[in-house]
């Protein structure tokens, strides 16, 4: 769950939204983890998940995302593209290149993205 509640919702509408969605596990709560603990900037989980279903509801073939970070909303977007499709993003960081690499690849995903420093 978030570290932090939104200005919008009451805690407890937080907390019952937080929970319809599906836990995540594996490589992604990973890097749920290291974004918290180091204080990296990811989507929340519930954006997330709307980038993903999102590309998947469309069809979508190609996705621009601008800042990588650990390649926490690239690998959302890349789950959800259509086969063949591409992911490219752009990243000026090279310490979060290598960081999201690692995830990307941990992930079977490093193929469908792009990354432009």
């Amino acid at each position: 769950m978030k570290s932090r509640f939104d200005a919008i919702l009451q805690p407890a509408q937080a907390i019952y939204l937080d929970n319809l969605l599906p836990k995540s596990d594996g490589v992604l709560a990973e890097m749920e983890r290291y974004a918290e603990a180091n204080d990296v900037p990811i989507a929340d989980r519930e954006v997330a998940w709307f980038l993903e279903t999102t590309a998947r509801a469309t069809g979508a073939k190609n996705c621009l995302e601008i800042g990588l970070a650990i390649g926490y909303g690239a690998a959302h977007l890349a789950k959800g593209i259509s086969e063949g499709g591409k992911v490219l993003t752009v990243e000026p960081s090279q310490g979060m290149i290598d960081l999201a690499e690692n995830y990307l690849d941990k992930l079977g995903l490093l193929g469908k993205v792009e990354i432009v420093k």
